[in-house]
């Protein structure tokens, strides 16, 4: 009977766990999947870009695109998102419309934008996360150059 009852305190922890995952999971969790489509600039990619344009303090960017999914993986990413817990993260926005939700947390320290996460998830799923020390300016400044689609 103690085995038993040991057994499903370890499977409620485990499942606990699970559901309350922070970002850097949930980037880890998915990166490894093969149907998952990614595209990932680093850091020495980026230092060559700044050489011919500004890149604000990024040090790196990861986009994933979950289009080429099978319905397993979209409803896996949907539900991650759902229980998507990570106290280092505010949420800056947090938008529904017409069945997609779309969620921006960014993580700051000392007063710098460290990190900035984009989750889309509804008719078209999609993770981009930004890593960098990106001062709030900048991110008005990038705003003002593209406020009218430029």
């Amino acid at each position: 009977m103690k085995q038993v009852l040991c057994m499903l305190l370890f499977l409620l922890v485990t499942q606990m766990g699970y559901s309350q995952q922070g970002v850097e999971q949930l980037v880890k969790r998915f990166a490894r999947s093969e149907q998952v489509e990614q595209v990932h600039v680093g850091r020495m990619l980026l230092t060559i870009a700044s050489l011919f344009t500004e890149t604000n303090g990024v040090k790196s960017v990861n986009v994933m695109d979950f289009s080429a999914c099978g319905d397993e993986v979209r409803n896996e990413f949907q539900q991650a998102v759902k229980a998507l817990k990570d106290p280092a993260f505010d949420m800056m926005v947090n938008h529904n419309e017409e069945g997609v939700q779309t969620r921006v947390l960014v993580r700051i320290e000392k007063e710098c934008i460290r990190e900035l996460v984009v989750l889309t998830t509804g008719a078209e799923n999609a993770l981009v996360h930004i890593k960098g020390k990106i001062q709030p300016s900048d991110i008005e400044h990038v705003m003002n150059d593209h406020k009218h689609g430029h």
